[in-house]
């Protein structure tokens, strides 16, 4: 069953209000973490970590599930969040892991729940740029889709949704993810912490 257009509009008011909550409580913990210098110390860092214990990098790799979902905060965000909490090998793992996860569920919400689900999420207009990938011969689209994947500036996120309303397979699909995205990750993760600490020193932070 379609989901109204009012109800998906209801649906995006709360979304957009998210995002601008957690983007406010990310733009905060920046500030605590040059504040407190744990972007900049391992033992800072170790000292913040520590009241979670082994659960750290597992709330963490949650956290980008649950953003890939939901695109409550950039992914460039928190593949650099990530770099900086637990180093750019650790790091770098997390956001993988994290983002992996976080695209199956794209791929099978979108299934169940057909395009209204992109429209909740995503844009109209964005929908719309990639529908004509779902046009006729479907294996462009699989084949744009692998291409895409493995690009650093791609709207991941979207395409894993409009994946889901293709007849492509779940095995078909996570390989692609599976290979695609460590060049991404890696990219975002290396080149963000590269520039965040350039711009910290550049500060005098």
């Amino acid at each position: 069953m379609e989901i109204e257009m009012t109800q998906v509009q209801r649906k995006k008011r709360i979304i957009h209000a998210t995002s601008f909550l957690a983007f406010i409580l990310a733009g905060a913990f920046f500030v605590y973490g040059i504040r407190t210098g744990i972007f900049k110390s391992q033992t800072a860092m170790a000292a913040f970590l520590e009241p979670f214990g082994l659960m750290a990098p597992l709330v963490f790799i949650a956290f980008t599930a649950i953003q890939s979902v939901f695109m409550i905060v950039p992914g460039a965000l928190g593949n650099l969040v990530g770099v900086l909490l637990f180093g750019p090998v650790w790091g770098i793992l997390c956001n993988y892991l994290g983002t992996v996860i976080g695209s199956s569920i794209n791929f099978y919400l979108a299934r169940f729940y057909g395009p209204d689900i992109i429209r909740i999420f995503s844009s109209e207009k964005g929908l719309n740029k990639y529908q004509k990938w779902l046009e006729g011969d479907e294996r462009k689209f699989h084949k744009w889709f692998a291409i895409a994947i493995f690009l650093p500036l791609a709207p991941d996120d979207l395409l894993c949704y409009m994946a889901g309303l293709t007849n492509m397979t779940f095995k078909k699909f996570i390989i692609i993810i599976l290979l695609g995205k460590p060049l991404a990750v890696t990219a975002y993760s290396l080149l963000l912490s590269c520039s965040f600490t350039n711009l910290l020193n550049a500060l005098g932070w």
